[in-house]
């Protein structure tokens, strides 16, 4: 069943700003670091995303899923907390070493839609980019333990995602 999530001020970079009821993060103040934001309610099968702005169509962003044991909020996370698609180019960035691995190969731009699909019986998360399935993104994902969390990573001024 799908559950509406907010963004968690608690758990927000000090340079976004959260808006509509905090269902919309964009960022809004430059820092050259990147800034973080994660979802109010954990271990959902699937989590929905718009994608909104962009600055001069750079979609820095990167989303996805991580836990609150090694999230930090004003600092990278993609190559220490978490799994992400990276919203530039399609690309993948976790913190078991994918670095910018071939996965969708295209530009996620404003208006197109994220679902993330965590597997939790087969470990395994996915993603489906308007409506098209891109198949397996991460493999072996096991965190029985720990609770996961929607997250959006930003660096560029002017990006903006909404949680749908």
């Amino acid at each position: 069943p799908f559950v509406q999530v907010k963004f968690d001020e608690n758990f927000c970079g000090n340079c976004i700003t959260l808006s509509n009821n905090n269902k919309i993060a964009t960022r809004t103040t430059e820092n050259n670091r990147y800034s973080s934001v994660i979802g109010t309610i954990p271990n959902q099968s699937i989590y929905k995303f718009k994608i909104l702005s962009g600055q001069k169509n750079e979609f820095t962003q990167k989303i996805g899923l991580t836990t609150k044991k090694t999230f930090n909020p004003n600092d990278i996370n993609w190559s220490r907390s978490g799994w992400y698609i990276h919203c530039h180019n399609g690309s993948l960035w976790s913190q078991n070493g994918d670095n910018g691995r071939k996965y969708h190969c295209s530009r996620i731009s404003s208006g197109q839609i994220i679902q993330i699909i965590y597997n939790k019986e087969e470990k395994n998360i996915c993603f489906v980019i308007n409506g098209i399935d891109r198949g397996i993104a991460f493999e072996n994902v096991n965190l029985e333990n720990l609770d996961v969390f929607p997250v959006v990573e930003f660096f560029s001024v002017g990006q903006s995602v909404e949680l749908e």
